[in-house]
């Protein structure tokens, strides 16, 4: 597919041509490759580390990719969600002056 790159006159334009190229997924691969690759690099501190880690560390990417409109704000609400998600089962799951 070829590409009229004489529209391309800012850095917003550069970086939504993926995007207009994949049908609008580009961005959101991205980010969710990054989360499973900080996934298994961590996952030898033990899953739970891997996971708030992980999605913390994806959730400023994806943060970062709505501000740019580049993404919508699924994937920043699917990472807060995840985080929260973690914290409650921290807390329900501790022991410690709970039990």
């Amino acid at each position: 597919m070829a590409y009229n790159w004489t529209s391309v006159t800012t850095p917003e334009n550069f970086l939504s041509i993926p995007n207009a190229n994949t049908g609008g997924w580009f961005w959101y691969t991205i980010i969710i490759v990054l989360f499973i690759i900080l996934f298994m690099t961590l996952i030898n501190y033990g899953w739970l580390v891997a996971i708030l880690t992980s999605s913390f560390i994806s959730l400023i990417a994806s943060i970062l990719t709505t501000y740019a409109q580049l993404t919508n704000f699924s994937l920043p609400l699917l990472f807060t969600g995840a985080i929260l998600i973690l914290i409650l089962y921290i807390f329900t799951n501790s022991p410690g002056e709970n039990t």
